[in-house]
C-alpha cells in the first residue's frame, strides 16, 4: 500500500495541512515542524505527487538545462550539478542540447510552462530574442553564461571570470621562463563566449611588455566546436606556421587531448619542447599523459549555484543578478621550466 500524506502527518505529529504546507511550500512552517516533517517523509520514503503540486502552486516544477555539447565533460558536470540541486529542491530537469539551432527548445519549454531555464551556448545568434521575451514574460525565470549578458533586461548571468583567470595562466608560465605564449580558441575574437578569454590573453602580454604576434594566434571557424578533432587540427595548423612558441594556452581540457595529439604527430613533447596549459580543469586533464596544467572552473558547483538562483527568483528571494564563478590554476605535468 503506498504511503499518503495522512501518514506522514500521523508519523510527525502534525497536521495534514502543516505537510501539505511544507511539501507546497505555501506558508510559513516553524523550522522544527519543518524538520519533522521532512524527517518523516525521508523515513517512509513518500513521494509527493508533483503533478498535484504544481496545480496547487501554479508551477510547473520542471526545469531546463540548454548545452551545446554532452560529449564535453565542461557541460556533463554542469549537468550533474544541476540536476542534483534540482532534484533536491523538488523539480524535474529537461535537457537540451542546442548545437547550431535551439528554437524548438524555447517552443516546448514555452508550451509547457517551464519554470526556469539555464543556458549555455557559445554564441548569442543561437538564442531566440524574442523567444527570451517571451518566456521572461511568461514567468519563466531565465539565466545564461554569455559574458556580455545580452538578455539582461530578461535574464540572470553566471559567468567565469576568464580575464582574471589568465593572469594567473600567464604568472605561471613568466615563472617558468615563458615569453613566446601561443593561444588556441575554437571561437572567433569578439563574440559573446570568446570576449575575456582573448582580452585576457592580449592584457597579459602587455601586462609582461611581451609582443602579441598574429602568428600565435589560432581561432576556430563557424560552425564553432570546442572537441578533440579541433584541438587536434588547430594545434597542427600552429605548428605548420613555424612559430617560435614554447607555451601553448588552449581553451578547454577536451582541445587539449587534441592538441597533444598534434604534438606528439610532430615529435615534439609536453612538457620538454612546448608547454601547454588547457582550461576547465574536467576529467581529462587529470587521465592525459603527462597530465594537464588546467585552470580549474568548479563545474558542478556552476550547474549548483544556477539552480539555487532559480529556485530563490521563482520564490521571490531574489530579483536578475550577475554571479560571478572564481577560478583557480591546478598544476600538473604539462608545464615546466625552459
Amino acid at each position: 500500500m503506498s504511503v499518503t500524506r495522512k501518514d506522514v502527518a500521523e508519523k510527525a505529529g502534525v497536521s495534514t495541512a502543516t505537510v501539505s504546507n511544507v511539501i507546497n511550500e505555501t506558508k510559513y512552517v516553524s523550522e522544527e515542524l519543518s524538520q519533522k516533517v521532512k524527517k518523516a517523509i525521508k523515513e517512509l520514503d513518500y513521494k509527493p505527487n508533483m503533478i498535484a503540486k504544481s496545480l496547487k502552486t501554479k508551477q510547473s516544477k520542471q526545469v531546463a538545462i540548454l548545452i551545446d555539447d554532452i560529449t564535453n565533460p565542461y557541460f556533463s558536470e554542469i549537468i550533474l550539478g544541476f540536476e542534483s540541486e534540482a532534484k533536491k529542491r523538488g523539480y524535474i530537469t529537461n535537457i537540451g542540447i542546442g548545437n547550431n539551432s535551439t528554437s524548438e527548445y524555447f517552443n516546448d519549454f514555452l508550451s509547457r510552462s517551464i519554470d526556469g531555464v539555464f543556458i549555455i551556448v557559445n554564441t548569442e545568434d543561437k538564442v531566440p530574442f524574442k523567444k527570451i521575451k517571451e518566456m521572461h514574460e511568461n514567468g519563466t525565470v531565465i539565466i545564461n553564461t554569455l559574458e556580455n549578458n545580452p538578455f539582461k533586461k530578461y535574464s540572470s548571468n553566471i559567468y567565469v571570470n576568464y580575464f582574471d583567470g589568465m593572469k594567473k595562466i600567464f604568472k605561471h608560465l613568466i615563472e617558468l621562463g615563458h615569453k613566446k605564449i601561443g593561444f588556441i580558441d575554437y571561437i572567433e575574437p569578439g563574440l559573446e563566449c570568446n570576449l575575456s578569454r582573448y582580452e585576457g590573453y592580449k592584457n597579459c602580454l602587455d601586462m609582461y611588455n611581451l609582443d602579441y604576434e598574429q602568428n600565435r594566434v589560432v581561432f576556430g571557424k563557424p560552425p564553432y566546436n570546442s572537441s578533440y578533432e579541433e584541438g587536434y587540427k588547430y594545434m597542427k595548423e600552429l605548428i605548420a606556421r613555424g612559430t617560435d612558441i614554447t607555451a601553448v594556452i588552449i581553451i578547454n581540457d577536451y582541445m587539449a587531448t587534441g592538441a597533444l595529439t598534434a604534438l606528439k604527430e610532430e615529435n615534439l613533447a609536453v612538457p620538454e619542447d612546448i608547454s601547454l596549459v588547457s582550461i576547465d580543469n574536467t576529467i581529462f586533464s587529470k587521465i592525459t599523459t603527462p597530465k594537464l596544467t588546467s585552470l580549474n572552473v568548479d563545474n558542478k558547483l556552476n550547474g549548483v549555484k544556477a539552480m539555487e538562483l532559480i529556485d530563490n527568483m521563482i520564490k521571490g528571494n531574489m530579483e536578475h543578478t550577475n554571479i560571478e564563478v572564481p577560478t583557480n590554476l591546478v598544476i600538473r605535468g604539462s608545464t615546466s621550466k625552459l
